[in-house]
């Protein structure tokens, strides 16, 4: 198994258990994950320079299931640990907002100050 593949397993293996004490109906660590994936290619710098169509889609999503305040810093620790763990660059992460056209209520970011979002 190669290192980035065993890296992203063991990311999604552990990720899976971050913010377990959401509600029924509210979106989990792995889903914003998984939603996730096609800003990967972006997110990393392998890839074009903007997101897709589906990464921003996907964006707009996570942000309008986090609904709480609570449910808000979960995900981001969630993501900011993900981001930290899969190498994310933090310029592309901080443009996410103005090139999809979506106003977050967090950064993606790996150096993100979570217990400060609103």
């Amino acid at each position: 198994m190669e290192k980035k593949t065993l890296i992203g397993f063991v990311l999604l293996i552990s990720m899976m258990f971050v913010g377990s004490e959401v509600h029924a109906n509210d979106i989990t660590c792995i889903e914003a994950i998984t939603l996730l994936l096609p800003c990967e290619p972006f997110l990393l710098g392998l890839g074009p320079t903007t997101p897709s169509l589906n990464c921003c889609t996907s964006i707009a999503v996570i942000f309008k299931e986090t609904t709480t305040v609570e449910l808000r810093r979960s995900i981001c620790s969630c993501l900011k640990n993900a981001a930290f763990q899969a190498g994310i660059k933090h310029d592309s992460a901080a443009k996410l907002s103005q090139l999809c056209k979506t106003r977050f209520s967090f950064p993606i970011d790996p150096f993100v100050d979570c217990d400060s979002v609103a």
